[in-house]
């Protein structure tokens, strides 16, 4: 099964397709139970190591 959507807000997913498209639902999977998968820090750096190593 894949669910296609954008992170919200705290847990939040906004889904992207189907029957529920535009509709909001609550995240109890994903791995990072901390949220730090989203947070500009965590997403810039290895986008800079890239960038310096490439």
């Amino acid at each position: 099964m894949d669910v296609y959507g954008r992170s919200g807000n705290g847990r939040t997913i906004r889904l992207a397709c189907g029957d529920h498209a535009g509709h909001d639902i609550v995240d109890f999977i994903r791995c990072s139970y901390l949220g730090l998968d989203n947070h500009p820090d965590v997403i810039a750096l290895p986008v800079f190591l890239l960038e310096e190593h490439h």
